[in-house]
C-alpha cells in the first residue's frame, strides 16, 4: 500500500531527503584542536 501524498507533500519530501546528505552544511574539520592532537583534517 502506498501512502496518499500530494505532489507538493511529495517535493517536500525529496527536498527534506537531499538535505539530509547535503554536504555543504557539513562543517570543516579543524587543522589544530586545544588538545594538540591530531584532529585528522588534511594539512595544506
Amino acid at each position: 500500500m502506498e501512502p496518499k501524498l500530494t505532489e507538493t507533500e511529495l517535493d517536500r519530501l525529496v527536498d527534506f531527503l537531499q538535505a539530509l546528505t547535503d554536504e555543504s552544511f557539513k562543517p570543516e574539520r579543524p587543522t589544530v584542536v586545544p588538545s594538540g592532537l591530531n584532529s585528522g583534517a588534511v594539512r595544506q
